[in-house]
């Protein structure tokens, strides 16, 4: 959905999910809403192992870096840092509750602004995230 919106907003996107069938279903989708492959393409990647290449200027994770564990995240944080223009942003919704995982992050990235946040769905009692906008550090 993220990558629908941004697409719409004029933005040129690639969006990439580790599951082939999910990627299948979006790029069905994009051809029923006539969003072309000039705005928004679609790739089967694993970040832990990704096959992109070259940089992009923003780059939108909603949960898959949360999901991850100890090692997954470093490896994770590198490859994003890698393929983030050197003054890119990085755009992230993390549980609230795992400061360990914002820890991972701010080894290699340096916050610009975040706020409390919420998961579609929840209730407004229920967990939180907060929402992160960062830059990637001058050097690693």
């Amino acid at each position: 959905m993220q990558a629908f919106r941004y697409a719409q907003l004029g933005f040129e996107v690639t969006a990439t999910d580790v599951s082939a069938t999910s990627i299948e279903k979006a790029g069905r989708k994009a051809e029923e809403e006539n969003v072309g492959p000039d705005k928004l393409v679609f790739v089967t990647d694993n970040i832990l192992r990704t096959v992109l290449q070259g940089t992009f200027d923003v780059i939108s994770d909603r949960g898959c870096f949360t999901l991850l564990q100890g090692w997954m995240r470093d490896d994770y944080c590198s490859n994003i840092y890698r393929l983030l223009n050197p003054n890119g942003l990085f755009l992230i919704k993390i549980d609230a509750k795992k400061k360990a995982v914002a820890d991972t992050i701010e080894a290699h990235f340096r916050i610009e602004q975040t706020w409390e946040s919420h998961y579609s769905g929840e209730e407004k009692n229920g967990p939180h995230a907060r929402f992160f906008i960062l830059r990637p550090l001058a050097t690693l």
